[in-house]
């Protein structure tokens, strides 16, 4: 059987251990991981790789430790004869994550190797419910993370060879020759859970229809015993008392019976309401409003903003004290969005359970994000629970939402709805950042929507960030502003430059001296006045005079010719790509245009694409350019950012147009 595979997996993974490393591993196989160890582990992998250019190894894994966590999570419901497998599964992939970080290059090819498993890796949360019964479906989920530990147990053989044998290519190339094979086996074993969750349904759907048929064979045969009762008694009057006793016990039957019949029909019911709950919840949900905050955390500087939460304003706020809204505001670029990415983690951390978090990250570049239905359907999807679905509330989002999700909601008919909700919940924070790149109309609906909810005395907790123009104590009677201002910023600001500058001087300013890298790291932290994103705009500017020039003679005029405004580095290198006239200068303004015009981010294919297509053309052509990450930013000034997660392009700001 699959749980037996999964089972020999963990064996063979443990007496691959040395005695050292078994007793680590048990250290780390205590007890089954949380949501909280997730984003525990996932911190602690971004502080040990720290030191790196790029800072996406915690997220290339974190795909693969959030579908493990959920398996864990109902592991002991699908494996009852080993409770502590749960354990050995996620202690598995921890041991290996961190014995491999000790080991740079060998770890950054295996975070890649993470990555790619973390696209076959299935979403168990919203099956945990609906199939506990499935034999078949535990046995695939088996077989699919008894797969994951012979990764492991393969990931962990280059790291105890001895001396030069360990990261020997002959090694690596078997490991790699291992992987696609093993990649092979989890696709089929992503397919085979996909298939078993199918026949679950299926045959939950036949179970039921096979019990209303023999509950109505029983019916009708306990109707004919009935009527030949009633011949019999007038044949036989002779007999009325046994004739009696008879019907008393057939009554009995027939109440045992009706009795059973009731409860599957209950049951029934029952995982109906189920599944039409989770559709409901479903059809809410119309955009990622998660992915804003996954990039706050990466571009988040380590060490940075914790002097926030010692603020008083801070501490009164989150401890549920006075005031009932904190309003961060301040200059563009001053890391708001940052900022606000940290204070959802802060609080997830710190909070007790019964604390419930709703967020949301207005993004100019995500053209869809701005609107004021896209935020309040955002917010209503994270206040849903299962448990406080009661019929009201699910009767007014079915009305909401129209029979098949495709009715746009009213806002005046989510906010109803969302106040039922948090006085149901209660203890609820909202976290909003960016309201002021929203446009009149919908910020009009956003203000009046938070000014209604503030005034519901549900006892909510609002923390709003943004630029000064929208004045939050307006909106809110008791709200404290905390303005972002350079002294505030000043020790993060000169952390930030330390990081971004030493990173650099182990690539392109490799051929500076260390009086000069000083000497930049002072004259940018004097001149920052509080913005990071002037800072990262002018490191990029440094690194890209000292890359064409090969030398790093033209670093000093440009330290005494800096912009004093975010707006002059705008309009200089919206000079340069208007007035260039060779084909770079082209293609760059190009690749600019389409970038500042897209609804939505762009991958490097669709810009390549983009970026070639002509207006006579009228077949689909195969892209005559191909853009690299590193160098599209540098293409166009800088005025354009590339996520190297994702290869997501988009404006370096919603201040740059």
């Amino acid at each position: 059987m699959s749980g037996d595979r999964l089972t020999l997996a963990l064996d063979e993974f443990q007496r691959s251990l040395s005695p050292d490393q078994k007793k680590d591993f048990d250290l780390i196989t205590s007890s089954t991981p949380t949501a909280k160890d997730v984003v525990a582990f996932t911190q602690e992998i971004d502080q040990k790789n720290s030191w790196r250019k790029s800072r996406i190894m915690a997220n290339r894994m974190s795909a693969v430790l959030e579908s493990v966590q959920q398996y864990c999570a109902i592991i002991d419901t699908f494996v009852q004869s080993n409770p502590g497998i749960a354990a050995l599964v996620w202690g598995s992939i921890k041991f290996v994550i961190l014995i491999a970080s000790n080991f740079s290059d060998y770890f950054t090819k295996l975070s890649e190797r993470f990555a790619q498993l973390g696209a076959y890796c299935p979403r168990l949360q919203e099956y945990k419910k609906l199939f506990q019964g499935s034999v078949r479906f535990r046995d695939a989920l088996s077989n699919f993370y008894a797969i994951i530990v012979i990764f492991c147990t393969k990931a962990l053989a280059p790291v105890q060879e001895k001396g030069i044998k360990r990261f020997a290519k002959s090694a690596w190339k078997s490991f790699k020759d291992d992987f696609g094979l093993l990649e092979e086996n989890l696709s089929a074993a992503k397919d085979e859970v996909n298939e078993e969750i199918r026949l679950a349904c299926e045959q939950e759907a036949h179970h039921s229809r096979e019990l209303q048929r023999i509950e109505f064979k029983e019916n009708q045969i306990h109707r004919s015993q009935h009527l030949v009762e009633i011949q019999e008694s007038r044949l036989h009057r002779s007999k009325q008392l046994v004739e009696a006793n008879e019907n008393q016990l057939f009554r009995s039957q027939q109440m045992i019976s009706l009795a059973e019949a009731k409860e599957l029909q209950v049951q029934k019911v029952v995982r109906e309401e189920e599944r039409y709950r989770i559709r409901l919840h479903q059809m809410v949900y119309i955009y990622d409003y998660t992915s804003s905050l996954r990039r706050a955390r990466r571009i988040r500087c380590q060490d940075t903003g914790f002097w926030f939460f010692e603020r008083p304003e801070f501490k009164e706020w989150s401890a549920r004290e006075l005031p009932t809204c904190l309003w961060c505001f301040g200059i563009p670029g001053c890391g708001k969005t940052i900022l606000t990415g940290h204070v959802i983690d802060h609080l997830r951390m710190t909070l007790c359970s019964d604390n419930n978090i709703a967020y949301y990250f207005f993004d100019f570049s995500r053209k869809e994000s701005l609107s004021a239905v896209t935020f309040m359907r955002s917010m209503l999807h994270q206040l849903i629970r299962s448990e406080i679905l009661s019929p009201d509330i699910q009767r007014l989002l079915e009305a909401i939402l129209g029979p098949n999700g495709n009715r746009e909601p009213d806002a005046g008919e989510m906010e109803t709805l969302i106040i039922k909700l948090c006085g149901k919940l209660g203890n609820v924070f909202f976290i909003i950042d960016g309201i002021d790149e929203v446009e009149r109309n919908d910020r009009r609906v956003v203000l009046r929507f938070l000014k209604n909810i503030g005034q519901s005395r549900l006892g909510i907790q609002f923390f709003v960030a943004g630029q000064p123009e929208v004045d939050m104590t307006m909106v809110f009677g008791n709200c404290h502003a905390v303005r972002l201002s350079p002294q505030d910023l000043q020790t993060d600001i000169k952390t930030f430059i330390d990081f971004q500058v030493e990173k650099e001087y182990s690539g392109v300013l490799s051929v500076c001296e260390p009086d000069l890298i000083n000497t930049v790291k002072l004259v940018l932290a004097t001149k920052a006045q509080g913005m990071f994103l002037w800072v990262d705009l002018q490191i990029k500017a440094i690194c890209d005079t000292c890359e064409e020039d090969g030398t790093p003679h033209r670093i000093p005029r440009l330290l005494d010719d800096l912009p004093h405004e975010i707006t002059e580095i705008y309009s200089r290198a919206l000079q340069k790509l208007l007035h260039g006239d060779d084909e770079r200068a082209k293609m760059a303004k190009k690749i600019f245009q389409c970038v500042s015009c897209a609804r939505r981010p762009m991958t490097i294919s669709e810009l390549e694409e983009a970026a070639t297509i002509a207006t006579s053309q009228k077949i689909w052509k195969e892209p005559l350019i191909k853009l690299r990450l590193p160098t599209l930013s540098k293409l166009c000034g800088n005025l354009i950012t590339c996520d190297e997660s994702d290869n997501i392009i988009s404006l370096a700001h919603h201040t740059v147009l």
